[in-house]
Formats: structure tokens, C-alpha cells, sequence
């Protein structure tokens, strides 16, 4: 069984401007959410972008991802 991540990404007018779908091999759902969420910050971070909210099903990404800062994270 093989695992996936997808992630659009969308301006403040709710166009899409951004998106990927990778296949991650990973045999846990929980490993290919964080690694969708992770290379989603990493994308951000590469075009230089402030401000990402990440939606995801999994209470433990938010929980790995929410380790303090301005943002509440949120499932």
C-alpha cells in the first residue's frame, strides 16, 4: 500500500496559484500528511511567502506542526 500528499494553494481571492500531488511511498497516513504538510512549508518558504494555513485530517500533523508561535493550529 502506497500513500500520497496533495496540496493546493490559494491567494486571499481564493485562486488557486500553487499545487502538487507527490506519491511519498509511505506505508502510514500520519508519515505522508506530515511530509505533504512539510513540503508545503518548504514551497512557502522557497517563493517567499508569509502567510500559509495548512488544512489537514490528521490531529497529530497539527500537534507536530503547532509548537508555539503566533498561529493556532487547528484539525
Amino acid at each position: 500500500m502506497e500513500s500520497s500528499c496533495v496540496a493546493i494553494f490559494r491567494n486571499n481571492s481564493a485562486n488557486m496559484i500553487c499545487c502538487f500531488a507527490q506519491n511519498t511511498s509511505l506505508d502510514f497516513a500520519f508519515h505522508a500528511e506530515f511530509c505533504g504538510a512539510m513540503y508545503a512549508i518548504e514551497i512557502e518558504h522557497r517563493l517567499n511567502w508569509h502567510n500559509l494555513w495548512i488544512e489537514t485530517d490528521s490531529i497529530l500533523v497539527v500537534k507536530a506542526l503547532g509548537t508555539g508561535g503566533p498561529s493556532t493550529a487547528t484539525a
